[in-house]
């Protein structure tokens, strides 16, 4: 015999159950409450153990949860379908089934959008050939002889937008998928729409609200123009708002100091 347990909560109740569900490393708020209340975690152990290997693989590979887990629970299955499909397990594409094998999966890399100053050139240096720092400013804007100024060509405000942004650069984003374990690049709205749009997970990277004045030492030391400035420091909390009300994929929020080579682990 088996019983359901219903218990009522509030809309932040709700959210902060998810967000605890997530960096705990459940596979959904229910099986979180279950293996609290009873002090056993059943298959989360499981579900955890499926989500290193599937982490360790090689981008490229193609599998199904069998060659993961030896003789896997039909539950676990069904977990691993939806933590693909809503992008708790980033960097992996559902290829579907033959109606003769059960699913199959292919790993491919890692989308990581950042906030302008969060340290993704740096963790591109980091990883080596492993990742791409794709920088959108060719794809956004025609190219003159402006463009080669590094710092001080970002936020130009006489540069002409090419008409296929952000279509254009979503495609080498998707190019660069079965080629790079991570795929760096900024957190610009119409590209994180795009890839929504498209299912493409990705892990969002962005700073703590209180970190404003860290960021414009941060702006300032690297070389960014006053255009740039009064953008992404201008516009430090609408943008933050917004990033926070990004509800697709996984946020990670750096704390004051932290980079993100502090938070997103480099595989080996």
């Amino acid at each position: 015999m088996s019983f359901r347990v219903q218990f009522t909560i509030t809309d932040a109740e709700y959210e902060e159950l998810k967000r605890q569900a997530v960096a705990e490393n459940f596979p959904n708020l229910a099986e979180m409450c279950k293996a609290k209340s009873l002090g056993k975690n059943s298959y989360a152990e499981l579900y955890r153990e499926m989500v290193k290997k599937i982490t360790r693989l090689g981008v490229g590979i193609e599998f199904y949860l069998r060659d993961i887990i030896p003789t896997p629970p039909a539950l676990l299955g069904r977990w691993l379908f939806d933590a693909v499909e809503n992008g708790r397990i980033s960097g992996v594409k559902h290829l579907g089934n033959d109606g003769t094998n059960p699913e199959r999966y292919k790993k491919m890399g890692k989308i990581i959008a950042t906030y302008a100053g969060c340290g993704k050139t740096t963790f591109a240096g980091m990883c080596g050939e492993i990742a791409i720092d794709l920088h959108c400013v060719p794809y956004k804007y025609f190219c003159n002889e402006r463009d080669n100024r590094g710092e001080l060509g970002k936020a130009d405000p006489i540069s002409e937008m090419q008409p296929d942004w952000p279509y254009n650069y979503v495609s080498a984003v998707e190019n660069a998928l079965s080629r790079h374990e991570y795929i760096l690049i900024p957190s610009d709205f119409r590209v994180l729409a795009l890839l929504a749009e498209k299912q493409h997970s990705y892990t969002l990277v962005f700073p703590q609200r209180e970190c404003r004045e860290e960021y414009l030492q941060r702006y300032t030391d690297r070389g960014n123009t006053e255009n740039f400035l009064s953008i992404f420091y201008g516009n430090w909390d609408w943008f933050i708002d917004k990033l926070e009300a990004n509800s697709y994929g996984k946020h990670i929020v750096l704390q004051p100091h932290q980079f993100l080579s502090d938070v997103i682990e480099i595989k080996k």
